[in-house]
């Protein structure tokens, strides 16, 4: 985010934040201490700046142990360097992430890195340089999305004449919820979504129509900056957010609050599917209604744009005709965790992991204590005081869900793998709340660390520490198929009461709002609870299987939310990653052989 926000302007918007569906809004109410800690350590984990020493070190150590006595003073030992200063000079080609192996389609991402989607002059993420970009170039600037601003995506249920000649409208109905369904058919979210819109021209630093009383506040971040260099950020930002005709993320300016209200329909205008390729029946009886929108043969909505194209004749076979059955789609392959625009996969399990399948102890360690974190961070991020405060509501909240994580792993733990697994076995629940250490600090302390600007403080780098650990589900789904894949021949009830728990567990409480969404209604609602079956293969091949829906349509594939980015769009095509891993791969990748890797 462009860094000349004050965060009296956030504050205006915490209601409407909280109904967003990407990851990076989740952090709206951290502190700026917090944010400044995290922005810090990204960097410095990025441009390798840190020597010797991990910028993300688990603050675990003697001096900041002791210090959760009295967590809102004193001094530790120095966890960071300085960072890195960039210049508007900087080649941001290297700053962004390294495209060298050619397996990462979205690696300028690895750095927090958009491309421009528009001509643009911006203030990149140091909040310190004024940059210049053309369309498909790499900015310094988080946008969620792989460009930035994203694309408008014109919502088609109120104006048809959006759609092209080879397009039609693909419908999405829901169920209504006031100030909960996005501006225009989209979801609003990062520095060009609504709420960046509504942080820059609502103020209370300057006059929106004001371009004097704007420059005069840029000033103070950065003292050198020319008015001609102001007035063009400025204009940049006003031409994208004065819009309302139908974009994604395009709100009015003069009248910013004025789109708080419930969205229950919207359309997007997608291609009709060609001559052999795969494709949906519809339904026979829209298929003869001028004013109808194309539904599925069941009536139900389409999900995915699988029409076929009746401009030219073209009528799909349908399921039954089973000689021309599924679609063709690229394996993924094994060993990675795919960048992308929302989450941080940087840190892949099975690429650190030091044993040729599955998990070694100590990645294994790792990921159950991401899996503790689980909990609906679009209420509270665990970098927020709120989460560790049992005396809430939300803080005792997110303590049964760290309790039920536990349970989960517990009744699932491969104890009969031996070695580590076998002894010391899985730390108990008591462990993993004091390496959080801020179960046993104060909600007054814990307040006052938060806040506390010291770059080497132990307080605001364990909440950051905390809250990037929940950016992380590559790891929630490496401890998944790691523990599916290697269960006893049989399973006790335990056990297969925990896999059918875990799919609910992740229904309720997965990081992001979308996310879960999308395993419920993909998954759960679709196929069901994982089989009440003692067979482990069952239960490894429920995971696998509903690992893929969710992976088919997840920002790390698509580049976004997927009403934003379709499938296979030709603006996108060659930067998304392919989702889907064949059981026998699954098995191959995640059952444990202690065997070194070479």
């Amino acid at each position: 985010m462009v860094m000349i926000m004050k965060t009296s302007t956030i504050l205006l918007l915490v209601a409407i934040s909280r109904t967003t569906a990407k990851p990076s809004d989740y952090w709206d109410d951290t502190t700026d201490a917090v944010i400044s800690q995290r922005d810090d350590i990204y960097a410095l984990r990025t441009v390798k700046a840190a020597g010797d020493k991990d910028p993300e070190q688990w603050p675990t150590s003697i001096e900041c142990k002791a210090q959760k006595v009295n967590f809102a003073g004193g001094t530790t030992e120095s966890i960071q360097t300085s960072v890195p200063s960039f210049t508007p000079e900087t080649d941001l080609t290297e700053f962004c992430g390294d495209e060298s192996d050619g397996q990462q389609h979205m690696w300028f991402t690895e750095n927090k890195c958009s491309k421009a989607s528009v001509d643009m002059t911006y203030i990149d993420q140091t909040g310190k340089n004024v940059r210049t970009a053309k369309k498909g170039e790499l900015i310094d600037f988080k946008c969620d999305s792989l460009f930035c601003p994203p694309p408008k995506v014109p919502d088609c249920y109120n104006d048809p004449s959006f759609c092209a000649t080879d397009e039609w409208c693909m419908l999405n109905q829901q169920e209504m919820w006031a100030q909960a369904s996005g501006i225009g058919g989209g979801t609003p979210s990062g520095p060009w979504g609504f709420g960046f819109c509504s942080k820059f021209f609502n103020s209370s630093e300057w006059t929106t129509d004001s371009v004097d009383d704007y420059y005069r506040f840029v000033q103070q971040t950065i003292p050198d900056i020319t008015q001609a260099a102001a007035i063009d950020v400025y204009k940049s930002a006003k031409e994208r957010c004065n819009s309302t005709d139908g974009s994604s993320d395009g709100v009015n300016v003069v009248a910013s609050l004025r789109p708080f209200y419930g969205k229950g329909s919207r359309g997007r205008c997608v291609k009709y599917r060609q001559e052999g390729q795969s494709c949906v029946p519809q339904s026979v009886e829209t298929n003869t209604m001028k004013s109808e929108l194309p539904k599925m043969e069941s009536g139900k909505q389409f999900k995915r744009p699988l029409l076929c194209d009746p401009t030219k004749g073209l009528h799909c076979t349908g399921s039954d005709f089973d000689v021309l059955p599924s679609t063709c789609v690229q394996e993924r392959p094994l060993d990675i965790c795919y960048y992308g625009p929302w989450w941080d996969s940087s840190i892949c399990p099975r690429t650190e992991t030091k044993v040729s399948g599955g998990m070694d102890y100590e990645w294994t360690y790792k990921t159950v204590r991401n899996f503790l974190l689980l909990f609906h961070t679009d209420t509270v991020l665990p970098a927020h005081c709120d989460y560790w405060d049992r005396s809430t509501p939300t803080g005792e909240a997110a303590y049964n869900a760290r309790v039920d994580s536990y349970a989960i792993v517990a009744a699932l733990w491969p104890t009969h793998l031996g070695g580590e697994f076998a002894s010391p076995g899985l730390p108990s629940f008591d462990h993993f709340e004091e390496e959080f250490i801020l179960p046993n600090v104060s909600r007054k302390n814990c307040e006052k660390g938060s806040h506390n600007t010291d770059k080497n403080a132990c307080e605001t780098h364990i909440l950051a520490i905390l809250g990037m650990n929940t950016m992380r589900p590559n790891h929630i789904w490496s401890l998944i198929h790691f523990m599916m894949h290697n269960q006893p021949e049989s399973m006790n009830k335990n056990r297969i009461a925990a896999s059918r728990q875990l799919a609910v567990h992740l229904s309720t409480n997965f990081w992001c709002s979308n996310c879960r969404t999308y395993f419920t209604v993909g998954v759960l609602e679709t196929f069901g609870l994982p089989p009440n079956s003692n067979n482990p293969e069952d239960h490894a091949k429920y995971w696998n299987f509903g690992h893929n829906i969710a992976g088919e349509h997840v920002a790390s594939t698509r580049g976004d939310d997927p009403w934003q980015y379709q499938d296979g769009e030709e603006l996108v095509a060659d930067m998304q990653n392919p989702y889907y891993v064949s059981y026998e791969r699954s098995k191959k990748q995640w059952t444990y052989n202690a065997t070194e890797k070479e």
